[in-house]
């Protein structure tokens, strides 16, 4: 069994699918698998990553009919043997420590860790090119079903951490036991919000630390740019109510379900509003 299982869904990134499964198979840390998702390619995606499985053991090649990015996240996860997983996608890139950093911390009892992300320059997109990452390494505590609400209406929801999935690692049996995975029904967005939310509710221990370890390729016709440019005030009135499914389902959700009422308003509120109601402030 692997320590990690790096998954990533491949749609039509050929010009830099090569870049990105090296990045992984470069990795300092080497005990992984790198689980390859062709979601309906029509650029040759599929045959490249036929070529990376036949020449090396950790590479899993997945073929299936289109479906879309959290289908083939699923996907991924559903067939993944690591203890850990770490989902990217296939026109991003690793740096070559990024494992061996974030792995050994699992060690101390985290059940979740964040790290720092760089934008890559291009030309579509020069006013992107910046860093996210914490300015010092913190960890957030949940112990209690009052702690981790209050983080998830506050710190969460304010980005501290970020909710992108290839900036985090996660442990796969928190994944399993409470069969958290990412909406395939194209509407529930941001999905990787979705997915976090439900993930982060059952965990007690996450730290974020300040290492720039992943390069994000932003590009014009990506599902993030399709969807920035469109108001998905439908896709976030369907995200909260999966997320209200999760909590009432899971028996260790209870507290977060009778009070998901106030996740129901910060989730449509600017951040200023948000700040307001968890301070106790009223407008």
């Amino acid at each position: 069994m692997p320590k990690v299982s790096v998954i990533a869904p491949v749609y039509n990134s050929e010009s830099y699918l090569r870049e990105f499964i090296d990045s992984v198979l470069n990795q300092s840390f080497k005990d992984f698998e790198l689980i390859l998702v062709d979601d309906g390619c029509t650029d040759g995606g599929g045959k490249t990553i036929d070529e990376y499985a036949a020449r090396d053991a950790r590479v899993v090649a997945i073929h299936q009919k289109n479906g879309g990015q959290s289908a083939a996240r699923n996907a991924g996860l559903d067939v993944a043997s690591g203890e850990l997983a770490y989902i990217a996608d296939s026109d991003d890139i690793l740096a070559p420590s990024l494992l061996e950093t974030v792995v050994p911390r699992f060690d101390e009892g985290y059940e979740l860790v964040t790290f720092g992300v760089k934008t890559i320059p291009n030309e579509e997109f020069l006013d992107l090119q910046h860093r996210e990452a914490p300015r010092e390494e913190r960890e957030f505590i949940l112990n209690s079903d009052e702690e981790r609400y209050a983080f998830l209406t506050g710190p969460f929801r304010l980005r501290a951490i970020c909710w992108e999935p290839w900036n985090r690692v996660f442990r796969r049996d928190v994944v399993e036991r409470w069969r958290v995975r990412f909406p395939t029904n194209r509407v529930t967005c941001p999905e990787d919000m979705f997915f976090n939310y439900c993930y982060i509710a059952h965990i007690s221990k996450i730290l974020s630390i300040p290492d720039v370890l992943h390069s994000y390729r932003r590009r014009v016709g990506s599902v993030s740019k399709k969807r920035g440019e469109t108001l998905m005030i439908r896709s976030s009135h369907v995200l909260v109510e999966e997320l209200r499914r999760h909590y009432e389902s899971s028996e260790d959700c209870r507290y977060l379900f009778d009070r998901f009422p106030n996740f129901y308003y910060l989730l449509h509120k600017a951040p200023s509003d948000a700040c307001d109601v968890i301070s106790g402030k009223t407008r």
